[in-house]
């Protein structure tokens, strides 16, 4: 169960497929593709062909993870949820996320109950499995809502976000909000998909609370940048395995701005445009 821009869908896999529906708003099909990062027309990419034609460290984790996307999300909510990644787990992002639709999206729908309780009960599975805070939190809200605009989070302002769990994130988030929501034409980041990776991650840098993980993270998930690569500990240390040994010596340290350049640098040359 997600939401792609106002349309909530349901995913379910199977040994020979991908089913789909709507649960609220119209199924765009060419929408979904590019979500999911499927391609469409000419530029479709072969995941398995890909696979392919990788080592055996890479194929290891193809096996263990069959079939995993990176998503396309739009640019301003790559941006803001990335922003509010910063020094956090998933499970607390999830629910700062979900407050923040909830707060100032668009209602799409409700969550259906029958839903909300296959969710819980998934959990209850397993007797040592507590039922995470943000599947409570959301579960019991019942609402659908779609990733606020720019001008609706700058709206907010620092205060309420704080209120909604973003801690010391929430300065960052109204204040490159609020830079971003002055352009009327709403274009500044997709406007970046044109640039060029390195000029698009630079220009990322410049806003409050992006450094160059965040940066990376909004061009691969948001800007279609397929050779963008995310640098944090566990990449560095992935990178340590097959890292010649004058740089493999640096990662025992700290992991700075030129070392997660480097460490990117040494992916795309493994692994090249789809690093």
């Amino acid at each position: 169960l997600g939401l792609i821009d106002n349309t909530c869908v349901m995913l379910r896999s199977t040994p020979e497929t991908t089913l789909v529906k709507a649960l609220y708003g119209e199924l765009d099909l060419t929408r979904l593709r590019v979500y999911l990062n499927l391609g469409t027309g000419m530029d479709q990419v072969s995941l398995s062909d890909m696979q392919a034609e990788w080592d055996e460290l890479a194929k290891g984790a193809a096996i263990a993870m069959p079939g995993a996307r990176v998503l396309q999300q739009k640019p301003e909510e790559a941006l803001i949820s990335f922003i509010c990644s910063a020094n956090n787990n998933l499970a607390r992002i999830t629910l700062i996320l979900d407050r923040l639709r909830e707060q100032c999206g668009t209602s799409i729908g409700k969550l259906p109950e029958d839903l909300g309780q296959e969710m819980v009960t998934e959990y209850g599975i397993h007797p040592a499995v507590r039922v995470p805070t943000h599947v409570q939190d959301f579960v019991s809200r019942g609402r659908l809502c779609a990733f606020p605009t720019l001008r609706a989070v700058a709206d907010l302002g620092e205060g309420q976000l704080k209120g909604l769990g973003l801690g010391y994130r929430a300065k960052y988030v109204a204040t490159t909000a609020a830079m971003l929501a002055k352009d009327e034409s709403g274009e500044v980041l997709e406007q970046l998909r044109h640039e060029g990776r390195e000029t698009a991650e630079r220009e990322l840098c410049r806003l409050p609370g992006v450094g160059p993980k965040v940066a990376a993270c909004v061009a691969l998930y948001g800007l279609g940048f397929h050779d963008a690569i995310p640098v944090d500990v566990h990449v560095a240390r992935v990178a340590g395995r097959f890292a010649p040994p004058q740089l493999a010596r640096r990662l025992r340290g700290s992991l700075t701005p030129k070392i997660q350049k480097d460490v990117a640098n040494l992916f795309r040359d493994r692994f090249g445009q789809y690093a």
